[in-house]
């Protein structure tokens, strides 16, 4: 956060139109993906009709090492989409998804007021954890879908996939987004 005096100072930073893509060009052993975009302590960046993605194998990197699309510590940003998913197609350019990332957004708040996101009309597609809230209040998430990866039990004997992951936080709004997964055995018929 920035101020002049005891001002603050409106942030006009934006992403417009901006494909994030780890592939195989990053394919070295000491090397994995983390974080596709970093926002630490900024306000109300804008990112419009963006993609994040991880198109190597699942074998180049697992689960827990295929990086993050937004990370983001006591920031405030907007996501604005058009629920277009990624074909697989290296001719389809217009996209506003997170694609094979262990984190889509993964957002630590710390309860700060000023630290809070609007993610509306992204395609989240076999994400390990789509979005996972920390701390972070007053957040909108709304006409969203998700497709789960089939990662149950990768690693142990647990089902480890989410949607939507929100902890320790409050007052947010999750309206109209769909959810997409595989039919784990692992997980109870009852919830």
């Amino acid at each position: 956060r920035f101020e002049i005096g005891d001002d603050p100072v409106q942030n006009k930073s934006f992403f417009n139109l901006c494909t994030f893509v780890t592939d195989e060009h990053l394919k070295k052993p000491s090397l994995s993906p983390n974080n596709h975009v970093f926002l630490k302590g900024v306000d109300k960046i804008s990112f419009n009709n963006c993609s994040f993605m991880n198109k190597t194998d699942i074998n180049t990197y697992n689960w827990f090492n295929r990086g993050t699309g937004i990370y983001s510590s006591r920031a405030s940003f907007t996501l604005d989409g058009s629920n277009d998913p990624w074909t697989g197609s290296p001719i389809d350019s217009e996209q506003t998804t997170f694609y094979k990332l262990q984190y889509g957004i993964r957002s630590a708040g710390f309860n700060d007021p000023d630290a809070f996101y609007t993610c509306k009309e992204q395609e989240f597609q076999y994400c390990l954890y789509g979005i996972v809230n920390y701390n972070t209040d007053n957040v909108l998430i709304y006409l969203n879908n998700f497709k789960l990866p089939d990662a149950a039990g990768f690693n142990s004997n647990e089902t480890v996939e989410r949607g939507i992951y929100l902890t320790n936080s409050t007052g947010y709004v999750v309206e109209q987004n769909t959810f997409d997964g595989f039919d784990d055995f692992q997980v109870n018929d009852d919830f």
